[in-house]
This record gives structure tokens, sequence and C-alpha cells, in this order.
């Protein structure tokens, strides 16, 4: 098993960097030719997030107080909704504006990257806030609960984005 561990890290890093490319378009800009822009669709996609994330976590996991279940997924989505953001307009052009950065943005919002980072920064915040409340199930079905239903609105934003929300170089 020792002798592949090279060849499976090298065929790994190149799915990885084949999955994780980008094309570089220089000299030309990004135009949306839809009238929807990321962000107005960022509210709807939001408020369905909240809920379908509370109801697998209060269905799948057994949880007993509802509201607090949808509080504790709010303060999460909110922190990693708001990362990316403020990651972004940190490290944005000195004359943009947050909403001209929005505007003239060659991207969308919900993709890989923004998935890592929701996993990254909401899941610790739910489990830890959850995990006393699931005393009935073992607390491996919460940290997958969190995961998946992460994993399932992630899918569920970009493709209502995607579908409309139209842009090209």
């Amino acid at each position: 098993m020792r002798q592949y561990r090279l060849i499976s890290a090298s065929i790994l890093a190149c799915l990885c960097a084949a999955g994780l490319s980008s094309t570089v378009f220089a000299n030309s800009s990004w135009v949306w030719i839809s009238e929807t822009r990321p962000y107005d669709v960022l509210p709807w996609a939001a408020v369905a997030t909240l809920l379908v994330e509370t109801a697998m976590l209060w269905l799948l996991c057994k949880l007993n107080h509802p509201f607090k279940v949808f509080c504790v997924v709010a303060l999460g989505n909110l922190l990693s909704f708001a990362l990316p953001y403020v990651l972004y307009y940190v490290n944005r052009i000195p004359w943009y504006t947050f909403f001209e950065m929005l505007e003239h943005g060659p991207y969308y919002i919900v993709g890989f990257v923004f998935l890592a980072m929701t996993l990254l920064v909401e899941m610790p915040v739910v489990y830890e806030l959850l995990k006393n409340d699931c005393a009935d199930v073992p607390k491996t079905r919460l940290l997958y609960t969190v995961i998946a239903a992460n994993a399932i609105t992630t899918a569920m934003v970009a493709i209502i984005e995607r579908t409309f929300c139209r842009g090209h170089w």
C-alpha cells in the first residue's frame, strides 16, 4: 500500500486541480446579461436555506426546541454568508464600494469554495450550540446532518442562482 501512496496522491491532486481550476480571460470584463443579480436572489435563498436546514436538524436529530434550532441555524448561516463578503471586501480594489463590487463582480456567489467556507464556519457553531440538545441520538448524527443539510442547501442555492442570474465574459 505504501508504494502506491505517491501515485494516489498525485492522481488526487490532479483531480482536485481539474475540479477547482478557473479560466483566465485577459483584458475582458464580466457582464451580467440578466436583470437579476445574485444578491437579488440571496434573500429568498437564505430563507429557504434556513427552513430546510432547521427542518432537517429538528426532524433527523430529534431536537426538542425548534425555535432554538432555527436561531442557531440562522446565526451559523449569518456568519458563513457574511465571512466571504467580508474577506472579499477587505481585499477589494480601494475605489469600489461594497455594492459596486457586488454589481461588477465576475462570479456567482455560491460554489464549492462557498460550501467549504460554510462548513468551516457554520458547522462548528451549529454543532457546539446544539450538541447538548440531542441526547436521544448519537452526536455523529448531528454532525452528519449539519454537513448534509449544508451540502443540500448550497447545491439548491447554486442551482437557483445560476438559473436566474446570467452573465458572461
